[in-house]
């Protein structure tokens, strides 16, 4: 072998291979893609739990609408039937106060969320819901009626559905920031109040 050819042959046998290149980031790159993520994160969580306060507010609202029609449907078929005086008159003034708040509460949901009519622009299964709540109370009251019982029944139940009425009153305040809902069942709860107080003192009285 000649001197060149020795030459080349130690040339190539010695030059350095090349270090095959590493995909690296730079940790300041993948600090900052992180950081993106959780704020991008935070604001969907928030966003989504805004979402569910105000779908909430606005199913409560249309709640009271429902269980404002069917309570007052209840008391027209059986406030006369029933006996004292004082009990046809309580549930006089409780129809009363449930007619005014139905006046007054329908513009608002009419306004907030186009909903006119409680038995078409009602969600199905709050409408669902509200008619299966209402059903033992009118088989209780109706039993009551044809055994002579309406009267210490009457008294008892519609005790109960002033507070379970006064509960969604409540949450409905709770969670809007409409002033002129939170102020109409303001007023609204604190006649109810009245009320409630008036048919548990009487039933207490009668037991």
């Amino acid at each position: 072998m000649d001197n060149m050819a020795y030459l080349q042959q130690i040339s190539t046998t010695s030059k350095p291979v090349a270090a095959k290149k590493q995909f690296s980031l730079n940790p300041k790159i993948l600090i900052g893609v992180g950081i993106a993520v959780v704020v991008l994160i935070f604001f969907i969580v928030i966003a989504s739990m805004l979402g569910n306060v105000t779908d909430k507010e606005k199913e409560e609202a249309m709640r009271l609408n429902i269980r404002t029609n069917y309570l007052l449907s209840v008391l027209d078929d059986y406030t006369n039937s029933v006996k004292s005086s004082n009990l046809r008159s309580m549930g006089a003034t409780l129809s009363t106060h449930l007619t005014e708040l139905n006046r007054d509460l329908l513009p608002i949901l009419t306004a907030a969320w186009g909903y006119e009519d409680w038995e078409q622009d009602s969600p199905p299964e709050i409408l669902e819901e509200e008619t299966e709540f209402i059903r033992p109370l009118v088989e209780d009251l109706e039993n009551a009626r044809l055994n002579g019982l309406l009267d210490r029944v009457y008294v008892r139940e519609l005790a109960l559905q002033i507070a379970l009425f006064n509960s969604i009153q409540s949450e409905v305040i709770a969670r809007t920031e409409k002033e002129d809902l939170a102020t109409l069942l303001e007023k609204s709860l604190t006649n109810l109040r009245e009320l409630h107080t008036q048919f548990s003192d009487y039933s207490d009285r009668s037991n």
